[in-house]
């Protein structure tokens, strides 16, 4: 997440949720990161609102491979395009979900979801 919003200084970045075991301490630095932390659920939606894209960068472990996440249901059905690591849940829903495994690929979809902003999708 830091080398993309790094190299995107342009964009917001707005993590909302859960940090355990990740090391933010270069996210914190970045002007153009915020970090919510875990938020109470009825917040979520006005959060949800507010982004252009959504993203889910969770790290590759055997638990996040094991997980179904159920924000991508609930980003989904907010209209918002959604671009993921290559979690099997996510794979499995593409192409309603963009796959993306390094920063590059990262910021490719989130431009290709800025440029072409059609809800069908």
């Amino acid at each position: 997440m830091a080398s993309l919003a790094r190299r995107r200084p342009e964009w917001r970045f707005i993590l909302v949720g859960s940090i355990f075991g990740g090391d933010t301490a270069g996210l914190a630095k970045l002007e153009n990161v915020e970090l919510h932390g875990e938020k109470p659920y009825a917040e979520i939606p006005s959060y949800l609102a507010s982004f252009d894209v959504a993203i889910l960068p969770f790290r590759s472990t055997p638990l996040t491979h094991a997980t179904n996440p159920v924000k991508a249901y609930e980003m989904l059905a907010a209209g918002k395009p959604l671009i993921s690591v290559p979690l099997p849940e996510m794979v499995a829903m593409a192409p309603l979900v963009a796959l993306a495994s390094n920063p590059e690929e990262f910021e490719r979809e989130i431009e290709t979801a800025l440029s072409d902003p059609d809800p069908e999708k």
